[in-house]
């Protein structure tokens, strides 16, 4: 009996200059961020808003998405962000963290 694996790998470098070459842009919503990022790399990413307790309240907006496959979590990601007088978002800063 034979079992075939099905094998995801995420081009990595591609991913981290995606997501780098978002910083200073601004961005009307979290729907148009994700349309964005969806229409360049095609990944469709469930960004959340990260709960900020007390003592994060001085610190840029986070919004945090993981990507899984078959509950293997391959990748954790963080956009970092602030809003302008405009009620627009600033990407500030993003990371990417790799599962297994």
């Amino acid at each position: 009996m034979s079992v075939n694996v099905l094998k995801i790998e995420i081009d990595k470098r591609k991913l981290n200059d995606y997501l780098e070459s978002l910083v200073l842009c601004r961005i009307q919503n979290i729907r148009e961020l994700r349309v964005k990022i969806y229409n360049e790399i095609n990944l469709k990413l469930n960004l959340n808003e990260k709960l900020r307790d007390e003592n994060e309240r001085g610190f840029d907006f986070c919004l945090i998405s993981n990507i899984t496959v078959d509950g293997l979590d391959l990748a954790y990601i963080n956009i970092y962000y602030l809003i302008d007088n405009s009620d627009n978002m600033i990407i500030t800063e993003t990371s990417v963290d790799y599962g297994v």
